[in-house]
């Protein structure tokens, strides 16, 4: 087996305990929690759609009004969740949250933005990617010391997710200079 090949399996693997995290969710928790877990994982299935197209430009014009309606009922529900967890005081829920959407919105940075811009940002962006996953970091230390066990586990694959996602992000991008590059 490549190694392209047991990365992807292993991708997958994280995807689908991700979506049995949100049955969980819908089942033991509050409503808006399972919400949140839903608005995510339907971002995540659409972010992994997107990365078989090449670009934007591979989209239709049909595919890409989906892709806006989706992304902005998904936002929708997570930010309705966030400001719950506001709401009933989960402040580690909403720190959480809070550090998960400012990473998404560097990620939507890193999709859309042309290299030149980049090139200029990228050492205060990935500063401020590097600090932003230390914090979540922190945050399943916490869970752990609190022996929030269900909670950590979660944090951990969505950590291990969004590792998986920048490695796709990375690999992207390779092939991208390779191909400006090439003749």
């Amino acid at each position: 087996m490549t190694f392209a090949r047991a990365f992807l399996i292993f991708k997958y693997t994280v995807y689908a305990l991700l979506a049995l995290n949100m049955l969980f969710y819908f089942i033991n928790e509050p409503a808006y929690v399972g919400v949140d877990a839903l608005g995510w994982v339907i971002l995540l299935a659409l972010a992994e759609w997107q990365s078989w197209k090449e670009a934007e430009d591979d989209l239709t014009p049909h595919e890409l009004a989906i892709v806006i309606a989706v992304q902005v009922v998904c936002s929708i529900l997570i930010l309705f969740s966030w400001s719950k967890f506001y709401a009933e005081a989960q402040w580690l829920d909403f720190i959480s949250a809070s550090l998960w959407l400012v990473i998404v919105v560097l990620l939507f940075f890193d999709f859309s933005t042309n290299s030149v811009a980049k090139r200029r940002a990228h050492k205060w962006y990935n500063a401020l990617k590097y600090i932003l996953y230390g914090a979540l970091v922190l945050i399943i230390v916490l869970l752990a010391a609190l022996r929030d066990y269900f909670n950590f586990y979660d944090a951990v694959l969505w950590a291990i997710c969004f590792f998986t996602i920048e490695m796709d992000l990375l690999k992207r991008m390779r092939s991208r200079w390779r191909r400006k590059l090439s003749p």
